[in-house]
């Protein structure tokens, strides 16, 4: 199911220095399109997706933890994301960004160009909800301490798909 995602490389928007809030977007190619939730568990089986978020991003796939982000792999399905209009992933990411006081108006816009770019126009995106106490991972309280957001924009064509999640470390 994996091996239906190829992976394209990532990037990171860094909140200004001394805040510990980051958004970090791994690209893949969808090898062979299928329905949305097939593809969303071909992403929750992908090496690229077993990663703390509590490390630097690296460029090679760190699997064996079976953690993503605060939660434990295992309680991850794709049956679990929920469809989301992309203008409120957009507020909902600005509301985060501002959640202690507003962020520089220089950095703000940089941050919704970035966000806009790897969510965009006429992509499909489904979010990962917070999973509860029981999902939780040892240790996951260190990662999301001002939330864990994670969104998932698919290509209309259902051949691009962004993985972009916004926390804190």
């Amino acid at each position: 199911m994996a091996e239906r995602l190829r992976y394209l490389g990532g990037s990171e928007m860094l909140f200004p220095r001394g805040d510990y809030r980051w958004v970090d977007v791994r690209r893949f190619e969808v090898v062979e399109p299928a329905a949305a939730v097939e593809v969303l568990a071909s992403l929750v089986a992908s090496p690229w997706y077993d990663h703390g978020y509590d490390v630097p991003r690296s460029d090679a796939a760190d699997p064996g933890g079976r953690i993503h982000g605060p939660y434990k792999l295992d309680a991850i399905r794709a049956s679990k994301f929920n469809p989301i209009d992309r203008d409120r992933v957009l507020a909902r990411l600005r509301m985060w960004a501002d959640l202690h006081g507003p962020t520089p108006q220089s950095f703000s816009s940089d941050l919704e160009a970035f966000v806009e770019s790897v969510v965009p126009v006429g992509f499909d995106v489904w979010e990962l909800p917070l999973l509860g106490a029981l999902a939780r991972r040892e240790w996951g309280d260190v990662v999301g301490v001002d939330g864990f957001h994670e969104f998932v924009a698919i290509s209309p064509g259902r051949n691009l798909l962004n993985l972009v999640v916004a926390a804190d470390d």
